[in-house]
């Protein structure tokens, strides 16, 4: 059982050297999109699988799609924020962060400690996400970086 989240570690790390470049290099609304929706689709994978391996497997393409959604997310968001807001928008965007992993240790503590409940309301969010996510601008910082002001 414990692989299961060393498989997720495993995948978040094995791609935060490269694919933050490739958001750099083809645009963070682009590489964010794709990966939003990755994410739902393993939600849903996740929701069906029965068998221990492909769960490893899916928890480990979960920690690739954290490394979109914590760090290129993160900078894509500041990009998309003005100057005076940053400081503000991040410290809440932190603290919903951080909330919904404390949400999760009380719910298998003290309510329930079937899975399939919150794998359920995560395929919702991430859903809503990937939906919402492909009508977002593309960053004007990494529009500027190309010269592209029009």
């Amino acid at each position: 059982m414990g692989l299961l989240g060393t498989a997720f570690w495993i995948g978040y790390v094995s791609t935060m050297l490269w694919l933050p470049r490739m958001a750099d290099v083809y645009g963070r609304k682009k590489i964010f999109s794709y990966g939003l929706t990755l994410s739902a689709i393993l939600y849903a994978a996740l929701i069906f699988s029965k068998n221990f391996y492909l769960t490893m497997f899916i928890i480990f393409l979960f920690g690739v799609t954290n490394t979109v959604r914590t760090i290129m997310g993160f900078v894509y968001f500041t990009e998309m924020m003005p100057k005076k807001s940053i400081t503000l928008a991040t410290t809440v965007l932190w603290i919903i962060d951080g909330c919904v992993y404390l949400f999760v240790v009380v719910y298998f503590w003290k309510i329930s400690t079937y899975t399939i409940y919150l794998i359920s309301i995560g395929f919702v969010f991430a859903a809503l996400g990937a939906l919402f996510s492909w009508f977002l601008p593309e960053s004007p910082v990494w529009l500027l970086s190309l010269n592209r002001t029009e």
